[in-house]
């Protein structure tokens, strides 16, 4: 979604970032593949999967339902900073 809004801000002719920043979600590879490359937000895959993998394996096949109330781990995100948003490029260009 993030790309998508970078495509159609440069439709309009925003320029990215100085009048406009973006952010995405995920780090998915498309991040680094457009221009300007996106800072985005990376999720603790590993760590999502095992709290997953934990939390149906503690359920036995004969119980049915989750606990109550199920558990929510917070879990942190790691920033990956690029060019999408006006301070970095801001920095970048300074450097």
């Amino acid at each position: 979604m993030a790309a998508a809004a970078g495509c159609v801000a440069r439709r309009m002719r925003l320029a990215l970032p100085k009048r406009l920043s973006i952010v995405g979600f995920d780090d998915a590879p498309v991040a680094t593949l457009i221009w300007p490359q996106l800072t985005t937000a990376r999720q603790p895959l590993r760590a999502i999967a095992r709290i997953a993998a934990d939390l149906i394996i503690q359920r036995e096949p004969r119980q049915r339902g989750w606990p109550q109330p199920v558990p929510r781990p917070r879990l942190d995100l790691e920033p990956v900073p690029r060019d999408s948003i006006a301070s970095r490029a801001a920095r970048s260009a300074g450097s």
